[in-house]
């Protein structure tokens, strides 16, 4: 059984810190059974994409890779595909350039 001051105290659920990092947990309810967390479910995927929307993930920004050719996942590689862009599109990328971010 725990002692009363130990459930008042903060749990540190990250174990380490990494700036602009993310983690994942999952949330369990007392009652397992009960739906609440699923009868919305549409509005947490809503909430997903507008936090993508709003918040785009760049690799390169993040020091993932130096060449957005380099990721993946990057959608640069469809817009190479379909001849939107072209195969060296931003393969030159000095380390002084900004992102407006």
């Amino acid at each position: 059984m725990r002692s009363p001051t130990k459930s008042k105290q903060t749990m540190q659920y990250r174990r380490v810190y990494i700036p602009n990092g993310t983690y994942f947990f999952t949330v369990n309810l007392f009652e397992r059974k009960q739906p609440l967390l699923i009868d919305h479910i549409d509005q947490l995927r809503l909430s997903f994409s507008q936090v993508k929307l709003n918040h785009p993930y760049n690799p390169v920004k993040h020091g993932y890779v130096k060449n957005p050719m380099d990721w993946q996942y990057s959608s640069i590689h469809y817009y190479i595909t379909k001849g939107i862009l072209p195969a060296n599109w931003a393969a030159d990328l000095d380390k002084n350039d900004s992102f407006e971010e």
